[in-house]
């Protein structure tokens, strides 16, 4: 007569509870059943929880990577304390294998549909901050155009100006030559003084064109906000006011370390050549005559 034993589909409370017996017991230690006792309720709530998780802000990110490292936790907290188990012989190691299933399955599909859901977020997030980088450049790019354009139009008046000077110049010098006495005299002053006034307008357009050339928009990024990281602050500087920064430069050597020696030197020997009477207090220009 023989004798038909039905197998209990398995799970965890009926492992641990039958973790007493000569085969269970030879595999569960006292110490690896209260280890994993204390996860059964979590593991019966766990997937609930990441159903019940919502990303739509960089804190909520946060508290659904928090939940995906407590799984990550709990699967090696299971697997640390069944790996030795699993091992020996193959009753037990089917014992150990299913009963890590359990936990683990239920774990990590927990943490796929949190990490998703959090994965979801950021990709949204990372569009718009790519939207918003375009629509920020744009709008840079414009403005710059419209300085550099301004910058353009200036440096074409003075080259206008030089050109009309220059004309004046060389008309009064051709009448000196045909000129004799005090009208000679006359018209050879004119022609120096329109000489030195095409000098100075030579010189403030290559100072425009030079500007007009330096303008360059910056380059602007939205930083896209990302979980278990502090806000972060896009800073540019859209304007200066010159004289402001000139005054706190006086006073200041890490601003005055800012200012482009070479360039200051360069605009102020132009100055000096179309201005002789140009002198400003800590400016020293050298100059000799050439004949």
């Amino acid at each position: 007569m023989s004798t038909e034993t039905t197998e209990q589909p398995i799970s965890v409370e009926l492992v641990l509870t039958r973790s007493s017996q000569p085969i269970i017991g030879k595999g569960l230690s006292a110490e690896i059943v209260a280890t994993l006792k204390p996860l059964v309720p979590v593991l019966a709530e766990v997937r609930a929880r990441a159903a019940a998780i919502k990303v739509t802000s960089p804190e909520s990110a946060a508290v659904a990577d928090t939940f995906l490292d407590e799984c990550r936790t709990n699967i090696k907290t299971v697997q640390a304390a069944l790996k030795d188990g699993k091992t020996t012989a193959k009753q037990i190691h089917t014992l150990w294998t299913s009963l890590e299933g359990l936990f683990v399955d239920g774990f990590t599909e927990a943490g796929k549909l949190a990490k998703k859901k959090r994965d979801d977020w950021t990709a949204a997030e990372k569009a718009k901050a790519d939207a918003e980088t375009a629509r920020l450049n744009a709008l840079e790019a414009e403005r710059f155009r419209k300085i550099r354009e301004a910058e353009e139009q200036k440096a074409a008046a003075q080259r206008a100006i030089e050109a009309e000077k220059q004309r004046q110049a060389d008309a009064a010098r051709a009448a000196a030559a045909a000129a004799e006495g005090a009208e000679r005299a006359r018209l050879q002053r004119e022609a120096e003084a329109a000489e030195r006034a095409a000098a100075a307008a030579r010189a403030n357009a290559e100072v425009r064109e030079e500007k007009a050339a330096n303008v360059n928009p910056t380059i602007v990024y939205a930083q896209a906000p990302a979980a278990r990281k502090g806000a972060r602050t896009q800073v540019t500087c859209v304007s200066v006011d010159r004289v402001a920064f000139v005054k706190a430069a006086a006073t200041n050597e890490m601003l005055a370390g800012l200012i482009d020696e070479e360039r200051l030197m360069a605009a102020l020997v132009k100055m000096k050549i179309s201005n002789s009477m140009f002198d400003v207090k800590g400016v020293v220009v050298w100059g000799s005559r050439i004949v």
